[in-house]
């Protein structure tokens, strides 16, 4: 799986037209030329690997070539048919240069590729961080300096090598979730698996749009071995446009400043009676941490222990030191088996699935476990006893919450008390609620 792979399928529309005025080079007069203004577009379908080729071509004038006609070019990329609209989702100027330069740099894919910048959109735009710097230099002899917007970048978190590169789109913001068992907000465990229940999970934006709730999606499930080396149960991707739901920042050139509006993320546990009990809700934090066109809006995440590299940080488009475009987390349920069974003399009735003095009895015990919930409790699940020791109960026995950065708090109290209750021919002889449960 790769990280765009969602894109697949999706019409994408390229724009490149000089956003100041054609110069054309006369090299036997020295001088400039005034020309006429350029736009090339092109419009293509990702592949199935969210892969995009566009082909454009344009008609110089007077006979001059590309490497002769010189001005500030805008590079635009469009989403179409999203949400009913289409939808920006890179958009970067360039310096005054030539257009064979730029094309050449948005035609070579290899990490070297770049755009060149303006120290001013460099800044606005938090790639001044990056340190890449360069000095352009015209036929006239005039030097401009500026800062490398990277193109073609490695991206973290996918079946990827070294080679594999991709191009950042900063305003399509995409994530995916990574969820296992946890007990503590140190280590996150595979998910046991359940045939009673299942895990869903909705993200709900600042503006109270939500995505979901949404049942887990093998493909990213199946990525998670590649990306932690571990079996975790996989959502998402989640993905949308940031400029839907957040105001334009007048001073970073069309990048979208959603500081203010945090995401929630909920996990639920969903019930074969159809009620649902949150077990998992997170809000992103306001506070960016530092900004790169790799790594917009990076918000902390929550620090369960990631195999990879420790504590990570929410990351939409990921290149950056510790952050990730996924979100790794544990939601606090145990499996739950039941034990030796004995009549009231002391005789067992069932040590095992594999060791069953009485099967005459055994074959009439029943079992149901339960979560008191109001107003009826909720059946987790039910089964012959003799056959339920194979399957056993996915049961929730508390609730991380939170708004990071840093470790989640689980609460005990927020959750249904799990109670077993075994019939013996559909009359009650047991019931009991678990009051703790170990590792």
């Amino acid at each position: 799986m790769v990280p765009w792979y969602f894109t697949a399928g999706k019409s994408f529309t390229i724009y490149i037209a000089n956003a100041s005025d054609v110069y054309y080079w006369n090299s036997t007069g020295t001088s400039w030329v005034l020309g006429q203004p350029i736009n090339m577009t092109a419009t293509a379908t990702a592949n199935k690997t969210g892969g995009v080729t566009w082909t454009v071509s344009t008609t110089l004038s007077y006979g001059v070539l590309p490497n002769e006609t010189y001005a500030n070019w805008i590079v635009v990329i469009v989403l179409n048919n999203y949400g009913g609209g289409n939808w920006m989702v890179f958009n970067v100027t360039s310096i005054d240069m030539d257009l064979a330069d730029l094309m050449s740099n948005l035609t070579e894919v290899n990490a070297s590729s770049y755009i060149p910048v303006s120290p001013t959109i460099a800044q606005d735009i938090n790639i001044a961080v990056l340190g890449y710097t360069g000095n352009y230099t015209l036929p006239n002899g005039a030097n401009e300096s500026f800062y490398e917007y990277p193109l073609f970048r490695p991206v973290y978190g996918a079946e990827t090598t070294g080679s594999d590169l991709y191009v950042v789109l900063p305003d399509l913001y995409f994530f995916y979730l990574f969820v296992g068992a946890a007990t503590n907000s140190t280590y996150v465990y595979p998910l046991p698996s359940s045939a009673q229940s299942q895990l869903e999970a909705s993200v709900t934006l600042g503006t109270g749009v939500t995505f979901g709730p949404t049942p887990p999606n093998s493909t990213v499930s199946g990525a998670s071995q590649d990306i932690y080396g571990v079996p975790y149960t996989g959502f998402g991707p989640f993905y949308y446009v940031t400029n839907q739901f957040s105001k334009l920042n007048p001073n970073d050139h069309n990048y979208p400043s959603v500081t203010a509006l945090p995401i929630v993320i909920t996990v639920y546990e969903k019930f074969a009676n159809g009620q649902m009990i949150a077990l998992y809700n997170y809000t992103t934090t306001n506070a960016n941490n530092e900004t790169t066109p790799e790594s917009f809006n990076v918000a902390v995440a929550y620090n369960f222990y990631n195999p990879v590299n420790g504590s990570i940080a929410l990351s939409a488009i990921c290149n950056a030191t510790y952050t990730d475009p996924a979100l790794l987390i544990g939601v606090p349920v145990i499996e739950f088996y039941i034990g030796s069974v004995l009549d009231l003399k002391a005789n067992p009735i069932i040590y095992s699935p594999t060791f069953i003095p009485n099967p005459i009895l055994a074959n009439k015990l029943y079992v149901k476990w339960l979560l008191a919930t109001t107003p009826t409790v909720t059946v987790v699940s039910e089964n012959y006893l003799l056959y339920y020791e194979s399957y056993p109960a996915l049961v929730p026995v508390g609730e991380f919450t939170g708004t990071g950065p840093g470790a989640p708090t689980l609460s005990t109290t927020s959750i249904p008390t799990p109670e077993v209750e075994i019939l013996y021919q559909s009359v009650p002889v047991f019931s009991s609620e678990i009051t703790g449960v170990t590792q």
